[in-house]
C-alpha cells in the first residue's frame, strides 16, 4: 500500500536517526508544539516557535513539493482569516485605510496577522509531525499512550483499533480512487472544467469508491475474525521496544524548550 498518496503521514523525512525515537515521544512533542500555538498569541512565542518548526524542516529534509503543498492550503486559509478580521473585528479606533467605504483598523489588520502567522504555524506543525512518523507509528503510538486508561475501564483496545484502521484507510481509499480515476480516463473520460463542472463528473466516482471501501472493511473484519480478535484478554503487539535514552532525552528536551517559550510569553 502506498502511503504517499494523501498530504497527511507521507514519512518521506531523510533524517533516520528520527525513526528511531519512539512514535509515543513524537506524537507528544507534536501535541506540545499544539498546544502552546493554540494557547498562546504572543509575536516573541510565534517567532521562537517558527524558528523551532524551521529547524524542525531542516532536520527533516522537507522538500520543495512540501513546501508547494504548505503554500496553497495556508494562503487560502489566511486570505479568508485575515478577511474576516478585517470586515468583523470592531476593536481598536485607528482606521489606517478604507475598502469600499469600509474602515480597515490597525487593530483588526494585527489580529488577523497574528491569526494567519497562528494557522501557519499549525500547518507547518502538522506537516512535520506527519514526515516525522509513519500512519502505523502513529497509531500504535496513540495507541500506547492511552492504555493506562484501561484501569479505568475504558475500552482502549477497541478505540486503537477503530483509530488505526482509519488511519490505514486515508492511503487505501486515495489509492483506489486514483485507480478508477486513471481507469475512466483510460476509457476517454474527462475531467476538465471548472469548478462545479469537476465536481459534477467527480460524483458518479462515489459510487465505486464507496464499494471498494465496504468490500475493504468485510475483507478486514474477515482477518481480524480469522486471527481471533477480541479473544485475548490483552492486547499484544508484533513489535515492542522500551524506551531507551534517546526517547528520554528527546522528550526532555521538547518539554524544557517548551516551557522556555511558555515563560517568556507570560
Amino acid at each position: 500500500m502506498n502511503d504517499n498518496y494523501p498530504f497527511i503521514f507521507a514519512n518521506t523525512t531523510g533524517a533516520k536517526w528520527v525513526a528511531r525515537i519512539d512514535a509515543r515521544m513524537r506524537i507528544i512533542a507534536g501535541l506540545i508544539a499544539v498546544v502552546l500555538i493554540a494557547a498562546l498569541l504572543n509575536p516573541v512565542a510565534y517567532l521562537l516557535l517558527t524558528l523551532t518548526i524551521a529547524v524542525g524542516c531542516a532536520v527533516l529534509r522537507l522538500s520543495w513539493v512540501d513546501f508547494k503543498r504548505f503554500l496553497a492550503i495556508f494562503l487560502v486559509m489566511a486570505a479568508v482569516t485575515l478577511t474576516l478580521h478585517l470586515l468583523f473585528n470592531r476593536a481598536g479606533q485607528i482606521v489606517i485605510a478604507r475598502v469600499l467605504g469600509l474602515p480597515i483598523k490597525q487593530e483588526a489588520l494585527i489580529a488577523g496577522l497574528l491569526f494567519s502567522w497562528r494557522l501557519a504555524l499549525f500547518l507547518m506543525a502538522a506537516i512535520c509531525l506527519t514526515k516525522m512518523i509513519s500512519p502505523d507509528d502513529f497509531a500504535t503510538g496513540v495507541w500506547r499512550l492511552l492504555a493506562p486508561l484501561k484501569r479505568l475501564g475504558c475500552a482502549i483496545d477497541g478505540i486503537g483499533m477503530s483509530f488505526w484502521v482509519a488511519i490505514r484507510f486515508v492511503p487505501a481509499i486515495f489509492a483506489q480512487y486514483h485507480q478508477i480515476v486513471f481507469a475512466q480516463k483510460a476509457r476517454g473520460a474527462t475531467f476538465d472544467g471548472g469548478l462545479i463542472t469537476r465536481a459534477r463528473k467527480m460524483v458518479p466516482l462515489l459510487i465505486p469508491v464507496t464499494v471498494a471501501a465496504i468490500r475493504k472493511s468485510d475483507i478486514l473484519a474477515d482477518a481480524l475474525t480469522v486471527r481471533g480478535w477480541g479473544v485475548a484478554a490483552e492486547r499484544t503487539f508484533y513489535g515492542y521496544r522500551p524506551l531507551a535514552g534517546d526517547d528520554y532525552v528527546f522528550l526532555t528536551t521538547t518539554v524544557v524548550w517548551g516551557g522556555v517559550i511558555l515563560w517568556i510569553a507570560l
